[in-house]
């Protein structure tokens, strides 16, 4: 029974990382003008993560405990924040680390009230 609270787990942790991309991709999709090539070229790619976060968002949801994979999805703000420094350069500041610890509380509360 463990393993598979595992296992549910790291598939759902696997998902927000691909869901996290979306944004990434919809940055970069927005530093090209509106419908050139590689604005189209990126929107596309950010619209195909969508559809494969989606097909695994249902399959997760079919295996789990609903809330807590609902609670889980606030790692992707983390996850956005770990981006947005490696791909674009950005700071994280203050506010960000503790809206951060928030969240991974938040999750922790979750996680505990499901065992």
């Amino acid at each position: 029974m463990l393993n598979h609270k595992k296992n549910n787990f790291i598939f759902l942790q696997v998902i927000f990382l691909i869901y996290s991309f979306s944004g990434i991709i919809a940055k970069k999709a927005s530093q090209y003008q509106f419908l050139s090539y590689d604005f189209t070229k990126w929107y596309l790619i950010e619209l195909i993560i969508i559809v494969v976060y989606a097909y695994l968002w249902q399959q997760a949801i079919k295996k789990s405990n609903i809330v807590t994979a609902y609670a889980g999805k606030g790692v992707v703000i983390i996850w956005m924040l770990i981006w947005s420094v490696l791909f674009f350069n950005e700071s994280i500041k203050l506010n960000n680390i503790i809206g951060a610890a928030i969240i991974i509380a938040g999750i922790g509360l979750v996680a505990m009230d499901d065992k």
